[in-house]
């Protein structure tokens, strides 16, 4: 069950799915963070999101908004399935380059639930085009095809996975399948659990943006 959210933006800060930072720099190159959310969630919008990670730190844009707009334009119904995921990652980035002054490096995928299975299995596929990965609630992929794709890229990649106990589609046993696969594939991964008095998603949005952060002050030292 999705978590509650009380806190919202301004509309002028989240238009479109595409979220631009309270007191916004058009000279600073921001990162991108691209949002999937969990295909049970419907009814959260980015600008319930951003509150709660940041509102100074990310430009941020929302998958599915960006998914259904290009559905509306070639006139497939939203739930159609004939569109591919990594289109809509595509299409994230070119939207938000072309607005936003970014750096290509600062490119973060960020998901819920089935959302965070997507993010990784994207990033995983195309590992040097990402900077990161956050899944929140969402596994890793166990297929031998996601697997056996692992190489030295990915061990470039940084994964950070939480998992809150009070979740029942991902369970505490399958999160710890998922760290000694990470281990045992060498993948530069973190991982949260969250109990029952610190899984409300303010507290997890906040990890994930000193995460974030942590790795973005790595890169521009770099």
């Amino acid at each position: 069950m999705p978590l509650a959210v009380s806190n919202t933006l301004e509309p002028a800060h989240a238009q479109s799915g595409v979220f631009t930072p309270i007191h916004h720099e058009p000279g600073y190159a921001y990162p991108l963070v691209i949002w999937l959310a969990d295909d049970g969630d419907a009814d959260r919008p980015l600008s319930q999101i951003m509150p709660l990670l940041s509102v100074r730190n990310h430009i941020a844009i929302d998958a599915r908004v960006v998914r259904n707009q290009a559905l509306q334009e070639i006139g497939i119904r939203y739930n159609s399935r004939s569109y591919d995921d990594s289109l809509t990652i595509d299409r994230c980035i070119k939207t938000a380059f072309g607005r936003f002054n970014l750096r290509r490096d600062k490119v973060f995928l960020m998901g819920q639930g089935s959302g965070g299975e997507k993010a990784i299995q994207l990033a995983w596929n195309q590992p040097q085009r990402f900077a990161g990965i956050v899944s929140i609630d969402g596994g890793v992929p166990h297929t031998s095809g996601a697997l056996c794709g692992l190489g030295l890229k990915h061990r470039d990649l940084p994964l950070l996975l939480q998992h809150i106990s009070t979740t029942s589609r991902y369970s505490h046993e399958q999160f710890c399948d998922d760290m000694r696969l990470c281990h045992t594939a060498g993948l530069p991964a973190t991982f949260r659990h969250y109990s029952e008095e610190h899984d409300d998603l303010s507290h997890i949005l906040a990890d994930c943006n000193r995460w974030l952060m942590e790795h973005i002050a790595t890169n521009l030292v770099q």
